[in-house]
């Protein structure tokens, strides 16, 4: 399966290739199903009729009109076809034995896009039948529509020489109308002549009341301003500090022949009882008019038309307030008495001007009603005309829809015509070659579907690329598959074989690895049991001897031992009992590979999880990597149990053995996790069980494995892979039994191994 971030090209050409038989035999699967299925099937023929739809003619419409028109004319007939009363009309002439529906499901009308054709078509198992039947219905929906156009244009005649009647009529009576109102119009406008003349001689009147009124206010102003306050009150600089002056300016020129008074005169009304109690009153003082005329001076100045009033008082302020207020209460009652003569005459032009008024706004309101009625009238007159033009031009368009229909009514019965009869089909409308095809076509999509689905749901390590993206380690070796027990040491029985040079590439990688850490000792193990750990300790280390290296395998895994029937040795005290002596010279047995020693597991003991935690063991792998140039040990796999984990910080560097096509990332994932935990140095990663791939160098040394052949074998991976999709593994089943309760399995015969070694050497 692909990283999650994309899906690469090459993974896709991968999975089919993997999966190319699944695709072929599904796909001829489908060919033989879909063959045997179109035999059963019964011949149909079809027999096609071709109608043409000519749309009524209209004057008015263009001919682009007149094209969508018919198209759309051409939509509705073909829906129109199918119905049920032309359906019915052809089962009674031709006297079926069958439905209208299912007659119906025998058609298809279909227009042809953008033209006013039809091709309507019959399907029947006769050709003949299935010729009559399709001309039979067209035939009847010419008819049919016939029918229709007529009833149709009948009613709309009818309507169109109702509503000329109505519009006929309608247009007499606006005539009588507008009549009406221009006699009308006529009187009122002869009325408001005469009231504009009135209007006229109204104003003129009202102005030359105006000019009197004006100059009598004129005079009257002119009086009034005779005497005026030339200075208000202060105190005087010259008399004591407590008298208050005002001086007043008497206008001798503004008299134009009335009565008038001299200085002294004013002089004494000055300081008369009348104007000292209205000045009293105005201030609102409680003081005697005779008190204050004592302390009142009036003063003409010579030579002028001014008065000075001085006005004594305790107070300044008041004195200043009194000589004000005294000479205002005087202008004010020398104007009272000059204006009563002209304040009479003013009053009676005032009413002769209000009369008038009331006479120019009554004329004035006649004359816009007057105005109004005749705009009322004229706006009247003119909607009623337009109302008049609208109903004749509707009139003109009636008679000449009503003539036009009249034409099309004649036509209507031209509206579909069949433009080319049906004819006798000479062969069968199935078509089993596209039938065929669509099946193996559609099966090998679904199977392809299929296959990327397991390939996706699969959560197996497969390749170098799966092993870097889950755990971040690299691939220091990919083993194929190694038949066992037969060829369980590759190494030796096909030393030419790509398994073989696979070892020898590890070797190889391993002291790249060792550059800058030595390493002596290395733990070799893997997730769960079967993953060829064993087998790759046997080939490795063999392959270390071949390079000329002094290596001890030493057989770690205290609950299913295998490194001495790999080498065909007995099992011996070997580990545990080297263990027990605190010494491991008399266990080492030296194998039938030179430079090469097995130390045995010796003795299950019931606890070796504890025995190899011990601190004997520890101080056991520091002799042993003593008297070896590399140390390789073999140990229980991670998940089941603790070995593993506990072994993993005594040695150098750790080994995993990864079993490809077998091994779950998540259990990858956990026992890297595990090992890191536990302070183990980890070196790559050894994928084991890697299908092979042909050779041609190895080949032409008669060493090429053979490739598996299409059979049983295929079937058990196919549907162990559907297993492993669904979280089902059907490939553990005995051998993870003989691995949780330590089952044997039949020894190799040692004597076979170190024969065969003799013959090679």
């Amino acid at each position: 399966m692909p990283d999650q971030e994309g899906i690469e090209l090459r993974w896709i050409f991968v999975v089919i290739r993997r999966w190319i038989w699944l695709i072929i035999v599904c796909t001829l699967l489908a060919v033989v199903v879909a063959f045997i299925v179109t035999l059963t099937i019964p011949s149909r023929y079809e027999a096609t009729v071709t109608l043409l739809i000519q749309p009524a003619q209209d004057t008015r419409s263009n001919e682009y009109n007149v094209l969508v028109a018919g198209e759309r004319l051409a939509l509705t007939y073909s829906e129109m076809l199918k119905g049920r009363p032309i359906l019915d009309v052809v089962i009674s002439q031709n006297q079926l034995s069958e439905t209208a529906d299912s007659l119906a499901s025998k058609i298809t009308a279909q227009p042809v896009r953008d033209t006013q054709l039809i091709r309507l078509t019959v399907k029947d198992s006769s050709p003949t039948q299935a010729v009559v039947l399709a001309n039979a219905i067209a035939q009847a929906f010419i008819e049919h529509i016939q029918t229709l156009q007529k009833e149709r244009y009948a009613g709309s005649l009818s309507n169109l020489e109702d509503e000329m009647g109505t519009l006929s009529s309608q247009i007499e009576e606006l005539q009588s109308k507008i009549q009406t109102l221009n006699t009308s119009r006529i009187n009122n406008e002869a009325e408001l002549a005469q009231l504009e003349s009135l209007l006229s001689e109204y104003r003129n009147n009202y102005q030359q009341l105006q000019q009197d009124y004006q100059t009598a206010q004129l005079s009257l102003t002119a009086l009034t301003n005779r005497v005026s306050i030339a200075e208000a009150a202060q105190p005087s600089s010259i008399a004591p500090a407590t008298t208050a002056t005002v001086t007043l300016l008497f206008d001798q020129s503004s008299t134009t022949g009335e009565a008038s008074y001299s200085s002294e005169t004013y002089g004494k009304i000055l300081a008369a009882r009348p104007v000292l109690e209205a000045a009293i009153a105005k201030l609102n003082l409680d003081m005697d008019a005779g008190l204050l005329a004592k302390r009142i001076k009036v003063n003409l100045v010579p030579g002028t038309q001014l008065i000075q009033l001085n006005v004594v008082d305790p107070n300044v302020s008041q004195a200043i307030l009194l000589a004000d207020a005294i000479a205002e209460a005087f202008i004010e009652q020398l104007q009272a008495s000059e204006e009563k003569p002209y304040s009479d005459r003013l009053a009676s032009l005032q009413t002769q001007m209000d009369e008038l008024q009331l006479r120019i706004g009554g004329a004035q309101v006649d004359i816009a009603s007057l105005t109004s009625d005749n705009l009322k009238v004229g706006a009247e007159i003119a909607s009623l005309e337009n109302q008049l033009t609208g109903y004749r031009s509707d009139y003109r368009t009636l008679q000449q829809d009503f003539s036009e229909m009249q034409l099309t009514v004649a036509n209507a019965a031209d509206a579909v015509v069949i433009s080319e009869p049906a004819a006798v089909p000479k062969k069968s409308a199935q078509h089993r070659g596209l039938y065929i095809s669509l099946a193996a076509l559609v099966s090998a999509i679904l199977a392809l579907g299929v296959a990327f689905l397991i390939e996706y749901l699969n959560d197996v390590v497969r390749t170098p690329d799966d092993v870097s993206q889950v755990v971040n380690l690299g691939t220091l070796g990919s083993i194929s598959l190694i038949e066992e027990p037969e060829n369980g040491l590759v190494a030796v029985t096909q030393s030419r074989s790509p398994v073989a040079e696979a070892f020898r590439v590890l070797v190889t990688n391993l002291r790249i690895t060792g550059l800058d850490q030595p390493l002596r000792t290395i733990l070799v193990t893997s997730s769960n049991a079967e993953e060829g750990k064993s087998l790759v300790v046997a080939n490795l280390a063999v392959a270390l001897a071949q390079r000329e290296f002094r290596v001890i395998a030493v057989d770690a895994d205290l609950r299913l031992p295998r490194l001495h029937r790999l080498f065909g040795l007995d099992q011996g005290r070997g580990l545990t009992g080297s263990l027990l002596d605190g010494h491991v010279d008399k266990q080492l047995k030296q194998s039938f590979i030179e430079g090469l020693k097995v130390l045995t597991s010796g003795d299950l003991p019931p606890n070796p999880a504890e025995t190899l935690a011990s601190a004997r063991m520890h101080k056991l792998l520091d002799e042993i990597a003593q008297g070896a140039d590399l140390v390789l040990i073999d140990c229980p796999p991670v998940l089941p149990v603790a070995d593993a984990t506990i072994l993993a910080s005594m040695v150098d560097g750790v080994l995993l053995v990864v079993r490809a096509d077998n091994t779950r990332r998540q259990e990858m994932k956990d026992t890297v996790e595990n090992l890191r935990k536990a302070g183990g140095r980890l070196l790559g990663v050894v994928l084991n069980g890697v299908p092979s791939q042909s050779n041609h160098y190895y080949k032409y040394y008669g060493e090429e494995k053979r490739g598996e052949k299409f059979g049983l074998s295929r079937w058990k991976k196919f549907l162990r892979s559907i297993a492993r999709s669904f979280g089902v593994d059907g490939s553990r089943g005995k051998s993870s039994w003989n691995a949780n309760f330590g089952v044997n399995r039949g020894k190799q015969n040692p004597g076979n191994l170190a024969q065969l070694f003799k013959k090679r050497r």
